[in-house]
């Protein structure tokens, strides 16, 4: 009887030893599993984290690039004003010279009158 409880109690013990090796493999098992499901989580909050930089990114350049057409725009505009301008100010300028050319010639002709008055 002695050695029925003994092997009995042996069994117990392969069975217990089996159990606990069994446990810790689960328990390994499942700790990496919750790391894996933790390393996931990470991944996707990092992943959406950059999804959004994205977004965020490619507003601004829309904002940049509308930005830029009103810039390009607004340069045309300004560009054309001051073509207009210049030419303006070259009629200007060739309306000062004929004037200042009339002027001289009259001075010239002036000069011309009086002088034959000085020399009599």
């Amino acid at each position: 009887k002695h050695r029925r409880n003994s092997r009995h109690n042996n069994k117990k013990a392969v069975v217990s030893t089996q159990s606990t090796g069994k446990i810790k493999e689960v328990e390994k098992e499942n700790d990496k599993l919750t790391r894996d499901v933790r390393d996931s989580k990470d991944s996707q909050t990092n992943y959406n984290d950059l999804e959004k930089e994205v977004k965020t990114r490619k507003r601004e350049l829309e904002i940049l690039g509308e930005e830029k057409t009103r810039s390009e725009l607004s340069l045309r505009k300004h560009a054309k004003v001051l073509e207009s301008t210049r030419d303006k100010m070259q009629e200007i300028l060739i309306e000062v010279n004929l004037t200042l050319m009339k002027k001289e010639q009259e001075k010239q002709e002036n000069e011309k009158k009086d002088k034959p008055k000085i020399e009599k």
